[in-house]
């Protein structure tokens, strides 16, 4: 009887450090692995962060340009060709190109052979 209590604590111990381990790694190694995978999100957030803020800064600048008049006609001259009352728009037109067809004609003859 005495070799059954033997084996009986033995399983117990090994049930019981089993239990202790998963505890372990409940408490200690899957939140690593998510403060992790965490931190890896949020250093990705900041470089997107920091993009985003470069392009506001850029934005920003255009529409400080674009309340200014001078601005408004350099674009509006620039991609819109307008002009301002009183002035002629002119307009460079590229020359016509010419299209000619030359035809040739070609005549073979063949002699008898003989």
């Amino acid at each position: 009887m005495t070799e059954f209590f033997r084996t009986r604590a033995a399983l117990v111990r090994a049930t019981v450090a089993s239990l202790i381990l998963v505890g372990i790694l409940f408490a200690f190694v899957f939140p690593t692995r998510t403060w992790l995978q965490q931190r890896s999100k949020e250093a990705d957030a900041q470089s997107e962060l920091s993009v985003l803020r470069d392009q506001t800064a850029k934005l920003e600048h255009e529409a400080a340009q674009l309340r200014k008049d001078t601005e408004v006609e350099r674009v509006a001259r620039a991609r819109f060709g307008l002009v301002m009352p009183g002035e002629q728009a002119w307009a460079v037109v590229p020359a016509p190109t010419t299209t000619t067809t030359k035809t040739t004609t070609t005549t073979t003859t063949t002699k008898p052979r003989g």
